[in-house]
C-alpha cells in the first residue's frame, strides 16, 4: 500500500515581531508502509555436534524489530533430555541476522553407538 501526500505551492504571509515573511513550499511525500504492517517473523535454524557445541541463526523475515529465545534440548530418543541450552536471537531489526553458539552439557561426545550420537539423541528446538 503506498500513501502520496503533496502539498503544492502555498504562499503565506507571516507577521512576527512587525517583521514580514513569504513562505512557499511544494513537497511530495511518498512511502510503502506495507512493511510496517507485517508483524515480527524470526525464524531459527540450529545445529549441535556430538560434544554438546551447537550454533543458531536467527533472521527475522517480518517488518518489525523483535527477539525470541528458544530452547535447544537434547532428547534421548530413549525419553528425557540428555541436557538443554536456552538461545536468544538478541533485538533484530526486520531484514536483520544473527547467528550465536552455545553449549549443552550431558553431550560428553556421546558415543553409545557406533552409528554416533544421533542414533540415541536428537536435538530439540522448543
Amino acid at each position: 500500500m503506498k500513501i502520496e501526500i503533496e502539498v503544492g505551492a502555498i504562499g503565506a504571509l507571516v507577521t512576527l515581531f512587525g517583521a514580514a515573511a513569504i513562505v512557499a513550499a511544494a513537497v511530495v511525500f511518498t512511502t510503502d508502509l506495507s512493511p510496517l504492517r507485517q508483524p515480527t517473523n524470526i525464524e531459527n535454524e540450529c545445529s549441535i555436534n556430538g560434544l554438546g557445541n551447537g550454533s543458531c541463526t536467527f533472521h527475522n523475515s517480518g517488518g518489525k524489530k523483535g527477539n525470541v529465545c528458544i530452547t535447544a534440548a537434547v532428547v534421548k530418543r530413549t525419553g528425557g533430555d540428555a541436557g538443554s541450552a536456552k538461545v536468544c536471537s538478541g533485538n533484530l531489526e526486520a531484514g536483520g541476522v544473527s547467528q550465536l553458539t552455545f553449549f549443552v552439557s550431558g553431550m560428553d561426545g556421546r558415543k553409545d553407538s557406533v552409528l554416533g550420537w544421533q542414533s540415541v539423541c536428537h536435538l530439540s528446538l522448543r
